[in-house]
């Protein structure tokens, strides 16, 4: 997200503004420390003009292949937090 961020010419400050959030919220997606909502992770695309598959599964989101759903990455169904 960050090259993207910066590719697009923008700051946290704006981008979190565009979409609506904390720029300290975007700064911790950045750093992989939250995994945002589906929507959220969407809206971020959108507006860096990024490839939305791609950066769902940048920012913590997959295909599970046991029912065909996404997940976050963090969800307690694959091992993790």
């Amino acid at each position: 997200m960050h090259a993207d961020r910066k590719a697009a010419g923008l700051s946290l400050r704006v981008l979190a503004e565009k979409v609506g959030v904390h720029f300290t919220y975007l700064s911790n997606l950045e750093h992989g420390r939250q995994v945002p909502s589906r929507a959220t992770a969407e809206m971020i695309a959108k507006r860096l003009g990024a490839d939305v598959a791609q950066h769902l599964l940048a920012l913590g989101w997959h295909a599970c292949p046991k029912c065909s759903q996404e997940h976050r990455t963090s969800e307690a169904a694959w091992g993790t937090p």
